[in-house]
């Protein structure tokens, strides 16, 4: 589908929904990526996303390194969703944020695809994590939580 503006790619947006970037939005790799929110008008446009990474073993170390608590690393196995290529986990310590302009930017630029979407149950961990973290701030909380 082809986005005339960033109003229709905001719209075409939905909580659960995993795209794979080709680089700037997050991290200069390319990573897959979810969207946690859903009621874009609540969170003043700003899209908020957990980016799995295959580097299980650096975010354990992360988590251990930090004190953290362990269930803050949803692990995905590569046979529980088809669409990841290898074994990858969701840091629920660290979310990511931007803008509905920056996205349409970089949509332009082809620099992200639709991939497919999360179980209900993977989001929910993941949503559930997020909210127990000691890192992820309050305020970004509420605004996910808010859209849920």
């Amino acid at each position: 589908m082809k986005y005339n503006d960033a109003e229709e790619l905001l719209a075409s947006l939905h909580r659960w929904q995993v795209y794979l970037f080709h680089g700037k939005v997050m991290t200069p790799q390319p990573h897959y990526q979810v969207i946690l929110n859903d009621d874009f008008n609540e969170t003043w446009e700003m899209i908020y996303i957990s980016v799995a990474t295959s580097k299980v073993e650096e975010r354990e170390n992360y988590i251990k390194f930090r004190n953290l608590s362990k269930e803050t690393l949803v692990i995905i196995e590569q046979w529980e969703v088809a669409f990841f290529p290898k074994r990858c986990c969701f840091n629920c310590n660290d979310v990511k944020t931007c803008n509905i302009y920056q996205l349409y930017w970089e949509y332009l630029d082809n620099r992200f695809t639709y991939v497919w979407e999360l179980s209900k149950d993977i989001i929910e961990k993941i949503l559930n994590w997020i909210k127990e973290s000691l890192l992820v701030s309050d305020y970004d909380k509420n605004a996910i939580w808010l859209s849920n």
